[in-house]
C-alpha cells in the first residue's frame, strides 16, 4: 500500500528520474566504440589533409596527417591497455599514414622523401595484407599494397628512377591485370619507364 503511494506521488509531481537513452550495459563495449570513432576520426583527418593538399597548403596538410596518425596511435595505446591491440591492424593504419605522407611530399616536390615514405608504406602494407579483410568491429580493410606501389612508381618516374618505376608498374599489372592492365595510363607509364 505504501509503495503505491510513492509511485503516485512521483508520477504526480513530475519528478521522475530520466530514463537513460543508452543503457549502462553498452558501455562495457565502450573501448570497441571508441576504436570505431577513432578510425572515423583518422579518416576525416586524412580527407581534410587531402583537401588542403589539393588547395596547395602543404604545411597544413602535413599537420593534419600528423594529427591523423597521432589519433590512431593514441587509440592503439588505449587498446593495448584493454588487451585488444593487433599489430597487423597497427601496421595497416601506419601504412595508410605513410602513403598519405608520400603523396603530400611528392606534391610539394620532395620526391626522395616521398619515395622513402612509399617504401615504408609498401613494407607495412605487405605485413598487414596477411590479415583478414575486415576488422573485428566489421569495418572493411581493403588491400592497398598495389595502390601504394603505383604511387611509388609515379614518384620514381618523376625522380628519374626508371628501373624502380618499371618494376612497380609491372608488378601491379602482373598481380591484378583485371584492374591495372585495363588502364591505358598503366601501359603509358610502363613505356615511359
Amino acid at each position: 500500500n505504501n509503495s503505491g503511494n510513492n509511485n503516485n506521488r512521483s508520477a504526480g509531481s513530475g519528478a521522475k528520474s530520466p530514463t537513460p537513452l543508452i543503457q549502462a550495459q553498452s558501455f562495457n563495449s565502450g573501448s570497441n566504440m571508441s576504436r570505431i570513432l577513432q578510425k572515423q576520426n583518422q579518416t576525416a583527418l586524412n580527407l581534410k589533409a587531402n583537401t588542403e593538399q589539393l588547395k596547395g597548403n602543404i604545411k597544413k596538410s602535413l599537420i593534419l596527417c600528423a594529427e591523423s596518425n597521432a589519433s590512431i596511435q593514441d587509440n592503439n595505446y588505449a587498446a593495448t591497455d584493454y588487451g585488444n591491440s593487433n599489430p597487423e591492424t597497427n601496421a595497416y593504419y601506419e601504412a595508410i599514414h605513410q602513403n598519405n605522407l608520400g603523396i603530400v611530399y611528392e606534391t610539394s616536390g620532395k620526391s626522395h622523401l616521398a619515395l622513402h615514405a612509399f617504401s615504408k608504406a609498401v613494407r607495412l602494407s605487405s605485413l598487414s595484407s596477411k590479415s583478414p579483410l575486415f576488422d573485428t568491429d566489421g569495418t572493411a580493410r581493403p588491400v592497398l599494397t598495389l595502390s601504394m606501389l603505383h604511387n611509388s612508381a609515379i614518384c620514381s618516374l618523376k625522380a628519374g628512377r626508371y628501373m624502380a618505376a618499371y618494376e612497380c608498374i609491372a608488378l601491379c599489372i602482373r598481380e591484378q591485370p583485371s584492374i591495372w592492365a585495363v588502364r591505358p595510363r598503366s601501359w603509358l607509364r610502363l613505356a615511359e619507364a
